[in-house]
């Protein structure tokens, strides 16, 4: 429950500049979300017409300040004017950004301002670069990193040497009452694919964008009919198309007809029945270079169906530190690809009791209400810290 006090105090301002829809926009754009809807006052600035504006305009207790661009340079005084005036105007006590290199504008605007707190959230494990050199200063003015996973973690404080208290921890988060196998079986949309029980349902959701790997995929299932044992159905799903890529999704219909397995594969969309969809699936693949694997795997493995990956940042987090709910792939491998499927086809009850014991996995480490909570604790921990620092400052 939300401690009404803080809550009643807390004044969030989210930064999140960036035009794309990937992992790090949806995961970030869904937790602001759950604040607004526990009654939290969020604000939020962002590129205006971006995929994030967008999600954001359709929540009215979400107060949004669009910009027509990003900052020009790293020179760029006026946008360290502007995020100073803004954090006055709304009277911001905790700037949450989703991109530390944002710190570079955001560390001189917060000159004068000690009781704001700062958070930055981060998805990825990107190369070392020089530009680390001046993120291990910026970072000094944090209170928080937040971050996916363990892995994510230990590279943080050994590349930028942030302190491991500073570092939290917080996983993903999935809607288990609505994501649950006892309510849906998946057979009336196996039906409208033209598929029998007989039939092997591979398929991937998210986004018809090249990073995510639809193409990757249908290599692989070209691969995979070569294996006459087993009739194949390959569903390629599409997710909500904010900024999906009609060129793509023609690119993949002709990869489909090139390797002549046009009658094998339904490209379709998400609509209300995404849990649905998912229990028609045998497995689920998700093997593009996408930083983050989203919210899809979970949703995958809560269906209790065994999941393959990329092994991307946060990947190993999901299918097990021992593959024990899935596989891992070198990311835009077919070949990978589809020996870790065949690999996962041959004994259908492996595969049942993987799936299984996935969906155990993730109602113990993804519950959405549980990374609510923990991204909560730290906004408190903030304001904490913040009341005390400023009190140490009056005495002085």
């Amino acid at each position: 429950m939300v401690r009404t006090t803080l809550k009643e105090h807390l004044r969030p301002l989210w930064i999140i500049l960036s035009n794309r829809w990937g992992g790090p926009e949806q995961v970030a754009v869904s937790d602001l979300v759950e604040m607004a809807h526990a009654e939290i006052s969020m604000n939020l600035i962002c590129i205006e017409g971006s995929p994030v504006h967008a999600a954001a305009m359709r929540h009215p207790h979400i107060k949004v300040r669009a910009i027509k661009e990003e900052p020009r340079s790293w020179f760029d005084f006026s946008f360290v004017r502007f995020l100073k005036n803004t954090i006055k105007e709304f009277d911001a006590n905790l700037v949450h950004v989703n991109d530390e290199s944002l710190l570079w504008y955001l560390y001189p605007g917060l000159r004068n301002l000690p009781h704001v707190s700062v958070v930055v959230s981060r998805y990825s494990t990107d190369e070392a670069s020089f530009a680390d050199i001046f993120r291990r200063i910026w970072l000094r003015r944090i209170d928080y990193v937040v971050v996916l996973s363990s892995h994510i973690k230990n590279r943080v404080m050994r590349r930028l040497r942030v302190p491991e208290r500073k570092i939290k921890v917080i996983n993903l988060g999935l809607d288990f009452t609505r994501f649950d196998p006892s309510k849906h079986n998946g057979t009336s949309i196996r039906k409208s694919w033209g598929v029998d029980a007989d039939t092997i349902v591979i398929g991937s959701v998210g986004r018809l964008v090249p990073e995510v790997g639809q193409d990757t995929f249908l290599k692989a299932a070209a691969s995979l009919m070569k294996h006459s044992k087993w009739k194949f159905k390959f569903a390629v799903i599409g997710e909500d198309p904010l900024v999906s890529s009609e060129e793509y999704l023609v690119e993949l219909r002709e990869l489909a007809k090139q390797f002549r397995i046009e009658d094998h594969v339904v490209f379709g969309s998400v609509a209300d029945n995404l849990p649905e969809i998912m229990s028609a699936f045998d497995v689920f693949v998700m093997p593009g270079s996408e930083e983050v694997p989203g919210l899809g795997a979970l949703e995958a493995l809560a269906m209790e169906r065994p999941v393959v990956l990329s092994r991307v940042a946060g990947a190993e987090d999901i299918v097990g530190d021992k593959e024990e709910f899935g596989r891992l792939v070198r990311a835009e491998d077919a070949f990978d690809l589809q020996q870790k499927i065949y690999e996962l086809l041959q004994v259908a009850e492996r595969r049942k009791e993987m799936g299984e014991k996935g969906r155990v996995h993730v109602l113990k480490n993804f519950d959405k209400s549980t990374r609510f909570q923990r991204s909560f604790d730290v906004y408190d921990k903030c304001m904490k810290r913040r009341h005390r620092l400023n009190d140490e400052r009056e005495r002085e």
